[in-house]
């Protein structure tokens, strides 16, 4: 067994082409992140970071400020001869006060966005109910979990903090178009090519090779999702690191707008984490899909397409 893990994991690790393959789809990853947040997004989380520093010296004398200058600027809105008011900040003031109002009265808005999620689970139960559905059923437990979960959500604690980076890393999607490309080339590479040279079949009829080499093709599969999964997740991370700064870590998973009703009480940084952990466990399934096509087929084009479908019919679903 141990002498088959080794050529599996021989396969995949010292071919150039399979790491040179990986290598460029971790490049046009870390290149779509790097253009999924432009230069305005930059320049607004850069003066509200800036206004909640001078905000947290001074909040009386601030909110004092914010007061005035909201009511004259509405009142040139209403009455066009009036003067624009000016500010010592910039000329997107009114964006960043409301920016800054979205944070500073984020507890606030918040219990109106549990108090209609509740309502809606209330409302599915009374639903399940009059349909009949028994108490025990999967659909009105889950629902009362939910329910039971969102109640527990009304002790967060929001602190003053203005979440930059992670909505564009719980919303990007191109992660997992490159990721699964990758988890293809890996599932093909370790079966197609023996079965076009006849290898397979051999191993197969030897006295324990049929069990163990799919454990092998497995467990070596595990191995090489895990680490692509963790590399991409890395890259993302670091980009937008790199791009705009990363924000939050600490703070309630609910103050990304991705995932304001996810009914878990955990930070930002925990939230990535259990994210990287369900990607990896849906890379492996994806795999062990690819090796099931792998071994169907003989052309690589012929396995390549039926996976591109796989994927597409799993993109339309979701």
């Amino acid at each position: 067994m141990l002498h088959l893990l080794k050529y599996e994991l021989k396969k995949l690790f010292t071919g150039r082409v399979m790491l040179c393959l990986v290598a460029v789809l971790l490049a046009a990853n870390a290149f779509f992140v790097w253009r999924a947040v432009d230069e305005r997004t930059i320049q607004r989380e850069k003066d509200l970071a800036s206004f909640i520093e001078l905000y947290v010296e001074n909040p009386d004398g601030l909110d004092a400020y914010m007061e005035d200058f909201l009511t004259l600027y509405r009142a040139t809105i209403a009455d066009r001869t009036l003067e624009r008011t000016e500010s010592i900040y910039a000329e997107s003031d009114y964006v960043l006060f409301n920016d800054f109002a979205a944070v500073r009265d984020f507890s606030e808005t918040y219990d109106g966005i549990l108090a209609r999620a509740k309502k809606a689970c209330e409302n599915k139960i009374l639903e399940y109910r009059y349909f009949g559905y028994a108490e025990n059923s999967f659909e009105m437990v889950y629902q009362t979990s939910v329910l039971e979960s969102y109640g527990a959500l009304n002790s967060l604690d929001f602190p003053l903090v203005n979440v930059v980076g992670y909505d564009v890393f719980f919303t990007y999607n191109g992660f997992c178009v490159f990721l699964l490309v990758a988890i293809s080339l890996c599932g093909i590479m370790l079966v197609s090519n023996e079965k076009n040279a006849g290898m397979l079949m051999i191993l197969r009829s030897t006295r324990r090779g049929r069990v163990e080499t799919f454990l092998a093709k497995i467990a070596v599969g595990f191995v090489f999702t895990s680490l692509l999964c963790v590399l991409f997740t890395l890259t993302t991370l670091g980009v937008l690191y790199a791009k705009i700064g990363l924000v939050g870590w600490n703070a309630p998973l609910q103050m990304v707008d991705a995932m304001q009703l996810a009914p878990y009480q955990i930070t930002i940084g925990e939230g990535v984490i259990l994210s990287l952990l369900a990607r990896i466990f849906s890379a492996f399934v994806f795999f062990v899909i690819v090796l099931l096509i792998a071994s169907l087929f003989n052309n690589n084009l012929v396995i390549f397409g039926t996976v591109f479908i796989v994927i597409g019919v799993n993109f339309a679903l979701a």
